[in-house]
C-alpha cells in the first residue's frame, strides 16, 4: 500500500501505524531506506539498536531516562477531559543521517504515576 502510495506521487509528511505494524522490524527498515519519516508504536519488550551498538529492550531503555528526561504536556481533549502524559525519548541507531533521528518515544499515564521517574 505504502508503495503504491509513492508511484501514485500521493503527498504525505510521514507514516504513523499501531502496535501491529510497528513491531515488524522490516517495515521500520524499508521506511528508513527510504528516508521517509515515521512514527510507529511497538511493545515495550521489543528491541532496538541503541546509539552504542547495543540490542536493547524498549522498556529497559526507557527504564534508563533520568528524572529530567521525562515532561508533562497534553495530549488534547478526549472524550473523558483532556489527556495528560508524561513523555520522553532516548536516541537510538548508532548512524544518523543529515536531517533524520531516531528515537524511542515512551508516554505514560499521568493517573498511574505520581510523577516522573
Amino acid at each position: 500500500m505504502l508503495q503504491r502510495a509513492i508511484d501514485a506521487r500521493v503527498p504525505f509528511a510521514r507514516v504513523t501505524a499501531d502496535e501491529a505494524y510497528g513491531q515488524a522490524k522490516h517495515l521500520r527498515s524499508w521506511l528508513e531506506e527510504r528516508r521517509i519519516a515515521h512514527v510507529l508504536a511497538t511493545k515495550v519488550n521489543d528491541t532496538v539498536i541503541t546509539a552504542g551498538w547495543a540490542e536493547v529492550r524498549v522498556d529497559k531503555l526507557i527504564a534508563t531516562l533520568p528524572r529530567q528526561a521525562w515532561k508533562r504536556i497534553s495530549g488534547g481533549q478526549g472524550s473523558h477531559g483532556e489527556r495528560i502524559y508524561d513523555w520522553a525519548r532516548a536516541a537510538i541507531q548508532p548512524v544518523w543521517e543529515n536531517g533524520f533521528g531516531h528515537w524511542v518515544l515512551a508516554r505514560r499515564s499521568v493517573s498511574s504515576t505520581s510523577g516522573p521517574s
